[in-house]
């Protein structure tokens, strides 16, 4: 997790690569399905997320 905005819902993340996408690791921003998904977490920490895609754009539906 490198940023977190929870007025606008986004969330900005370091991942490995994740092979099913063909994506190589990297920072990415991403939207958030709800932001309550946000409460408690903070920059700098270590999470574990799910993406589904959604009208051609991935949004994170889980973060731990």
């Amino acid at each position: 997790m490198k940023r977190v905005d929870t007025a606008l819902g986004v969330v900005s993340l370091k991942h490995e690569a994740i092979k099913s996408l063909k994506w190589p690791g990297m920072t990415m921003d991403f939207s958030v399905r709800d932001p309550k998904l946000l409460k408690g977490i903070k920059p700098e920490q270590k999470v574990t997320f799910e993406l589904v895609e959604e009208k051609g754009r991935y949004v994170v539906t889980r973060i731990q």
